[in-house]
């Protein structure tokens, strides 16, 4: 009990820690009670491990979305990552580089070594790439924001997500002489 007790009061400790340098950074008066209980529920959960670990901290990050359609599309932008970077990969390790190495993996992700389709694997559409890096960019953001990773890791500053739309060309095609002959 008296064990149980001083960990609590560790936490608690540490928590009040964490709202004061909130309040001297002047960051405390923009934030909502939400976003600062959002603050320090992230900062309790994520574990010493983690810190700094983009895998670990994803697992995690993934825990707390609410959605079950976000959590999804989020586990499979993991699994994208995990078959392109097997290694112990970390926020540091991130930069355009492996950015555009990664966007490449997920281009030709249904390639074999000499170029040709392997079968039953579907090719990824603009969009759906884009999806992945974006949900990566989320993860980013959310580290910095809770002191997981550092701003100047930041790798998004120096790489553009393009986005491409949906609209077929006919579409334009059909328009255009709709706008001529009529």
């Amino acid at each position: 009990k008296r064990l149980f007790n001083m960990a609590l009061q560790e936490q608690l400790l540490s928590l009040e820690k964490k709202l004061t340098v909130l309040e001297v950074s002047g960051q405390l008066a923009n934030m909502s009670t939400r976003e600062v209980k959002q603050y320090l529920v992230a900062s309790q959960t994520v574990s010493c491990s983690a810190r700094g670990d983009l895998i670990d901290y994803y697992e995690q990050y993934i825990d707390r979305i609410a959605n079950a359609s976000t959590r999804g599309t989020h586990e499979h932008t993991l699994k994208k990552i995990l078959a392109y970077d097997k290694g112990k990969l970390s926020f540091r390790d991130v930069d355009k580089a492996w950015l555009l190495g990664f966007e490449r993996f997920l281009f030709s992700q249904h390639l074999d070594a000499k170029g040709r389709a392997i079968p039953g694997v579907r090719r990824l559409t603009p969009n759906g790439v884009n999806l992945h890096l974006r949900n990566l960019r989320t993860l980013f953001n959310d580290a910095v924001t809770y002191g997981v990773a550092e701003a100047n890791w930041y790798p998004f500053k120096k790489f553009e997500i393009f986005f491409s739309t949906n609209t077929p060309p006919d579409f334009f095609f059909s328009y255009i002489l709709l706008l001529i002959y009529f």
